[in-house]
């Protein structure tokens, strides 16, 4: 989103420059931005919402029927919630800093750099290949985590843990009338009834 909304700046560097030059006000090409930043993000989300909705039914579908709590398997409305919280967030501080960006500088140089081309100006190139590169470190550093990730799975289930772990049954049960030792009789592991 933030790469869409900084090559569209990029752009649009002419118009803004135009439109400052007839007398637009820098606080309603402010406006414009974050009003652009928040359709943008709102149909994001909803998106994002209904896909969620849509891979929680396939992902139920696919489900062995045998895995237990299966029918409690929802959408947390919290996390739902906070998600497009976060989502209107971003939009707000990327459409501030497009905005801030787009409408700053001198307007003759805005005019001169934007009648050049369509690529943008020096300034913003170098602000582009900035946050490219910071994108790629990022993802350089989630794709190494990951994998390490993943490695230190396989290692730990290859552990053999010192006891045999399969053909084992676990049963849990209550006995109404039955008393624990006390901890007098803490070498006695027999129940006895009342």
């Amino acid at each position: 989103m933030a790469n869409l909304l900084l090559a569209q700046a990029s752009v649009r560097e002419r118009e803004l420059a135009i439109r400052s030059a007839l007398g637009a006000a820098r606080g309603r090409l402010i406006r414009q931005f974050l009003t652009e930043a928040f359709l943008l993000s709102l149909a994001g989300g909803g998106l994002g919402v209904l896909g969620a909705f849509w891979g929680l039914a396939g992902l139920v579908a696919l489900a062995p029927g045998n895995l237990p709590r299966l029918d409690s398997v929802s959408i947390s409305i919290p996390v739902l919630g906070f998600a497009l919280l976060l989502s209107t967030a971003v939009a707000a501080g990327l459409g501030v800093f497009t905005a801030a960006r787009a409408t700053s500088g001198d307007l003759r140089e805005g005019l001169v750099e934007a009648g050049r081309g369509q690529a943008g100006s020096q300034a913003s190139q170098r602000v582009d290949r900035a946050i490219v590169a910071a994108q790629i470190a990022i993802t350089l550093v989630l794709v190494v985590g990951a994998g390490l990730l993943g490695r230190s799975l396989v290692k730990v289930l290859e552990v053999n843990p010192g006891f045999r772990v399969d053909k084992i049954v676990i049963w849990t049960s209550r006995f109404r009338g039955w008393k624990i030792p006390s901890q007098s009789k803490s070498g006695d592991f027999l129940f006895k009834p009342d």
